[in-house]
């Protein structure tokens, strides 16, 4: 997520070269300082969902910010459900692990074969 955030921060640096990005959530709007160590301060509010609310985000940086949010929710979520799922002893977890349920495993299949060339061989012997 670390990486993530950094890349965010540079985003929103790199668009504020051309335009204000954030604006200050005062009574009069003022534009921010525009630092790289603000946006940075953005990106990770807005990544861990605190969004204290100090700084606003306009123009295109609204669209990021929101996509931001959304991933900053989303990660976690899935780390989560993927732990849970190979935790050790959960009848997802063992099912997951390369067979479907009933389809066996090679040696299953090598008894079945045998077992077949056997019945060719008593065939043909007939």
């Amino acid at each position: 997520m670390t990486g993530i955030t950094i890349g965010f921060a540079v985003l929103y640096y790199a668009l504020g070269l051309d335009a204000p990005v954030l604006r200050l959530n005062d009574e009069d709007g003022r534009e921010s300082e525009g630092s790289f160590w603000e946006y940075l301060y953005f990106s990770g509010v807005t990544m861990l969902s605190v969004g204290y609310g100090d700084l606003v985000p306009v123009g295109p940086a609204r669209f990021f910010a929101i996509l931001q949010a959304g991933i900053g929710l989303l990660l976690p979520t899935a780390f989560f459900v993927h732990v849970l799922h190979e935790r050790p002893g959960n009848a997802a977890s063992d099912r997951g692990r390369g067979e479907k349920e009933g389809q066996g495993n090679y040696s299953d299949k090598r008894d079945k074969d045998d077992w077949d060339d056997e019945e060719t061989e008593r065939a043909d012997r007939k």
